[in-house]
């Protein structure tokens, strides 16, 4: 029952989700068209009110922005299929009698101390809870990434506008009321553009800066379970019978 009422509140919950992302993207446009709508030469009449639209625009945007933090069905449904794998490698029946017969032959036959198993060793509740972490995090990544994937194409028309604005007065001598913004934003693009050029050529890419944490993650794993001075006491006991390069180049 519990686990039915779950998958009631996942959809609920992706359904919530899926709402705010399309108020979002909706949302960007309209802050776009409602811009556009005060960019004239004199400051509009019609200014206060306008502005007050975009401010209610905004905050239906803020409100989306959070609504989107909700979990996915996919991602609750993930979280519930890890828990319920782990209660049955822990609690099921199956891994009981698992249990009692590692210790009748461990304790009772070769008179062993007791150990925790491979599983409650290395599947811990504190790294079961991680994984919850980790696998809502790629859920809200995923959203996210949706969400945004429309905005890089507002925020390269805001730029044109800037630049198009920007060089109209340049040109012309023109005084429009919001020419402090574009000048700004101009010199914001400026910056951006510096930095993106800075980035290409003096930093590395993201799959490379990628690679780089993947094997540290790797080498901090193989150090915390200990595989790392494992193989070096391997390697001093091979070094032990076997003899040196050194040694062999002058046989």
């Amino acid at each position: 029952m519990k686990y039915l009422l779950w998958l009631y509140l996942a959809n609920i919950s992706n359904r919530f989700r899926w709402f705010a992302t399309v108020l979002f993207r909706l949302s960007m446009i309209a802050l776009a068209v409602e811009h556009l709508a005060l960019a004239t030469h004199t400051r509009p009449v019609y200014y206060d009110h306008v502005m007050h639209i975009i401010n209610l625009t905004w905050l239906a945007a803020l409100l989306a922005w959070f609504v989107m933090l909700l979990p996915s069905s996919k991602c609750i449904t993930n979280v519930l299929t890890i828990a319920r794998r782990d209660d049955f490698m822990r609690n099921s029946l199956f891994a009981k009698i698992l249990r009692l017969i590692k210790y009748i032959v461990k304790h009772d036959l070769f008179d062993k101390k007791y150990s925790r198993g491979i599983y409650q060793r290395f599947v811990t509740p504190k790294r079961i809870k991680l994984l919850y972490i980790g696998v809502y995090l790629y859920d809200i990544y995923k959203v996210y990434s949706r969400a945004l994937g429309d905005l890089i194409y507002l925020v390269v028309a805001y730029f044109a506008f800037v630049c198009a604005s920007w060089l109209y007065v340049d040109l012309t001598g023109s005084n429009l009321y919001y020419y402090p913004s574009i000048a700004t934003s101009f010199n914001w693009g400026l910056a951006i553009i510096g930095f993106l050029i800075f980035k290409v050529i003096f930093l590395p890419d993201f799959r490379t800066l990628k690679n780089a944490a993947i094997k540290i993650a790797i080498s901090a794993a193989l150090h915390k379970f200990g595989i790392i001075k494992a193989g070096y006491k391997l390697d001093e006991k091979l070094a032990s019978y076997e003899p040196s390069q050194k040694e062999q180049d002058n046989a």
